[in-house]
């Protein structure tokens, strides 16, 4: 069995920095929240499900290194914030579109029936695994405790509790923003909450599309 005691201070770090990171707003927050407050507790839930998901994607190819490489290639870096972005736009333009059609009598069962709980999965697993600050945070927090000696286990125990950190939070807010009188004081505004969230992604994307214009102007 290995001792865990010498990695205690590498685990807190972890955990403390990854923690600030996942509760910070961002288009994984944005993506949660709509899900459950514009459609339901479920779809919330498997939105969830899909950003821990992409998590997951990130955890894997970072523990064989293949994050330096992505990151090392700007082309390839650059691809995936060039798709990332537009994906961001689509589903900010949507929520945009939807909340104007749902002005007048807006609710949040009323389009629960035309998404499914895997579109909702599939927009948690998308917007997370093809966000590039994700990828930034990964390197940023293993460069600094994952070293050549570092067993294998003790890797994959870090990566285990960076998917437990973000899967515990995302399904936190899933449940709490579902709870009746929660989700009542959000009716009322529901449409103006779907702008919002549309407006924040088409944001967050053009600043993603703005850093890859710029690093690709850098490294012309």
């Amino acid at each position: 069995m290995i001792d865990l005691t010498p990695y205690w201070i590498d685990i807190a770090y972890i955990a403390g920095v990854h923690l600030i990171a996942v509760m910070s707003p961002g288009p994984d927050l944005v993506m949660i929240l709509r899900n459950t407050l514009s459609y339901s507790k479920r779809n919330g839930i498997f939105a969830a499900l899909g950003t821990s998901s992409g998590i997951l994607v990130h955890a894997t190819y970072t523990l064989f290194g293949l994050g330096v490489l992505i990151k090392e290639t700007p082309v390839l870096f650059n691809g995936i914030r060039v798709v990332g972005a537009c994906y961001l736009l689509y589903v900010g333009w949507r929520a945009i579109v939807t909340a104007k059609k749902n002005t007048d009598n807006y609710s949040f069962e009323k389009e629960e029936s035309q998404v499914s709980a895997f579109y909702s999965w599939r927009m948690g697993f998308v917007t997370n695994v093809t966000n590039p600050m994700v990828l930034v945070l990964f390197l940023s927090i293993f460069s600094t405790v994952i070293k050549e000696e570092t067993p294998l286990f003790i890797q994959g125990f870090f990566m285990a509790e960076v998917l437990m950190i973000s899967l515990v939070w995302f399904l936190s807010v899933a449940f709490l923003f579902s709870v009746p009188v929660i989700r009542g004081g959000f009716k009322k505004l529901g449409h103006y909450l779907d702008q919002g969230a549309g407006v924040i992604l088409i944001l967050l994307a053009f600043r993603i599309l703005y850093m890859a214009w710029q690093e690709a102007g850098v490294s012309i």
